[in-house]
């Protein structure tokens, strides 16, 4: 089951480095049209365009729509990249966490699995119009659920170890699971026994 979770981590931490590379590619895309588009337009430019380009209420019209879509599109990369940033991280707390079985860690990858379970679902009950989507929709739902039911099972197991004081060797081959070993704050003195004290034996006696 470690294992599993292990490999459910690692697949969204390579996937959400990969989508910071396309976030970080299509940011500096923008920007290269953007600047090349000011260039072109500041060297063609002259006083005769200036006036025609005034009476063309049509397209400044456009060209205002096409500089208000593409800060809609920096917006939109911008939180998709804070979103693979975010994922990247709670990933990275999961796979320490399961090392570590430290349930605290793997807590935040489990919310996160929830919440894809939950938009699967509602993607799934959106898609019952056609044969092909509902059957896509379908797995995806089955995949967010199972990666939900093993995040959660790996939580829950470490959770319990921890509750019952349980901790683990890591630097040992062959790690098992060795209890706490909490000493008593007033531990019991060593009483040795009197002498003299009679046990009922007296020498001499047959048995």
């Amino acid at each position: 089951m470690n294992q599993l979770g292990l490999i459910i981590a690692w697949l969204s931490a390579i996937s959400s480095c990969l989508g910071i590379i396309v976030c970080v590619i299509l940011l500096f895309w923008i920007m290269f049209l953007l600047e090349c588009k000011m260039q072109v337009n500041m060297e063609n430019i002259n006083v005769d365009e200036i006036y025609k380009l005034q009476e063309q209420s049509e397209k400044k019209d456009l060209v205002n729509f096409c500089d208000v879509s593409v800060g809609i599109s920096v917006v939109v990369i911008l939180l998709g990249l804070a979103l693979c940033v975010g994922l990247a991280y709670i990933s990275y707390l999961c796979i320490t966490g399961i090392k570590m079985r430290d349930h605290s860690k793997v807590k935040p990858y489990m919310i996160y699995s929830a919440i894809c379970a939950v938009i699967s679902f509602l993607n799934l009950l959106s898609s019952i119009v056609g044969l092909h989507t509902l059957i896509q929709g379908l797995f995806g739902t089955l995949f967010s659920i199972y990666f939900f039911i093993v995040i959660y099972s790996i939580y829950e197991r470490f959770r319990f170890e921890r509750e019952q004081g349980y901790a683990v060797q890591y630097n040992t081959p062959g790690a098992t699971q060795v209890p706490f070993q909490n000493p008593p704050q007033n531990p019991p003195q060593y009483q040795p026994q009197n002498a003299g004290q009679s046990y009922g034996y007296i020498p001499g006696d047959q048995v």
